[in-house]
């Protein structure tokens, strides 16, 4: 049973009922929106704006940067109320748009790029591909380290151990260059913007033009899981595809990665799930060895420094920070115990919210 009093915006806009009944136009008379307001009046607030926010945005590509901002300065505020202990992770909720505190934004293809997917019911992995050659080749990992494998259009994929893939040996001459993938690899993808690189990991696809990433796509696993090494990828269920060449409109359910990102999808539930990693690599290095050691250095900096360090996003109340300055050294440490030792200074906190940091404190005196 669920506990629609705790409900405030966020949870609003991650509840599955919440949502098909905003789609759908119902009236709210004679629904459990309706009894809970009754009950609890002081929720009619955040259920009338999670309303808003969806039906804005229904149908439609993008989030714009003042609408995505609007659902930070939400959470911010509710955290001002009272202060939580720091918080290391907090799992975002795919429904719909990956909102997920509206922090997700979409990438939105136009039907014109993706018209010449057709139905294979024949290809022997069951997937919807286009115009993909017959003559597949299949190469299996059955050693104990990874295998290298080079594809014809340049790129490389090294699988790993009890996996195996299947391409076309005329990869460069179709439309696009379509990978099957049974296991686990780490792709590092040749550059082609007008051939863009689909792999198809039994019901999730990802697409890309150019970069490194890694899938874990195991038949036994109950999830399938893509990390962003470098570049950027989009990544949707197999029946969003499917979907889309039936109506003849953009693929839905589509998130974009880029480096330090990660996404999950469910094969049960067919949900998918994104956000940070959980130890974010560095991807650039320092200019020096003092890069992280701070010298009564506002907080605006360190942030700013810690953002392109490991292009991540850290949003925080900039008026109730702009007196903190700190003295702090940091070299090694992994970007979240950076993190601990900056809030734990400052009397803040931080949560990772999707694919955002959101840092909440009272100020510095």
């Amino acid at each position: 049973m669920k506990s629609y009093k705790h409900y405030g915006f966020e949870e609003f806009l991650a509840d599955d009922d919440f949502q098909q009944w905003v789609r759908t136009g119902s009236p709210i008379e004679l629904t459990i929106w309706q009894r809970l307001i009754d009950d609890f009046p002081e929720k009619k607030a955040d259920l009338d704006s999670a309303r808003e926010f969806i039906l804005s945005w229904q149908g439609q590509e993008y989030f714009s940067e003042a609408e995505v901002e609007q659902g930070i300065q939400r959470i911010l505020a509710s955290q001002k109320e009272s202060q939580r202990p720091v918080v290391r992770w907090v799992e975002s909720r795919w429904f719909g748009w990956q909102i997920a505190a509206a922090i997700v934004v979409l990438l939105g293809v136009g039907w014109s790029f993706w018209q010449t997917m057709q139905t294979n019911q024949s290809h022997p992995e069951g997937a919807y591909v286009s115009q993909t050659s017959a003559n597949l080749r299949e190469i299996a990992n059955t050693e104990t380290s990874h295998k290298r494998v080079d594809l014809p259009d340049g790129s490389q994929i090294m699988l790993a151990p009890a996996s195996k893939i299947k391409y076309s040996v005329q990869m460069t001459n179709e439309l696009s260059r379509n990978v099957f993938l049974t296991g686990e690899a780490v792709f590092t993808v040749t550059k082609n913007p007008q051939k863009p690189f689909m792999v198809y990991a039994n019901k999730l696809v990802v697409q890309v033009v150019g970069t490194s990433f890694t899938v874990k796509a195991f038949e036994k696993m109950a999830q399938i899981m893509v990390v962003v090494h470098s570049g950027k990828v989009a990544v949707f269920p197999l029946k969003s595809l499917k979907a889309s060449q039936k109506s003849q409109q953009y693929i839905a359910n589509k998130l974009l990665l880029t480096p330090n990102q990660q996404a999950v999808f469910d094969k049960a539930s067919e949900r998918l799930t994104t956000g940070l990693v959980k130890n974010p690599t560095l991807l650039r290095n320092p200019e020096n060895s003092q890069y992280f050691v701070f010298r009564n250095a506002p907080i605006a900096e360190i942030f700013k420094k810690l953002e392109e360090a490991y292009g991540v996003t850290i949003s925080y109340d900039n008026e109730a920070l702009k007196s903190c300055n700190l003295t702090v050294p940091l070299s090694d440490e992994p970007l979240f115990k950076k993190l601990d030792i900056i809030c734990q200074t400052i009397g803040a906190t931080y949560e990772v919210w999707g694919t955002r940091i959101v840092v909440s404190g009272k100020g510095c005196q």
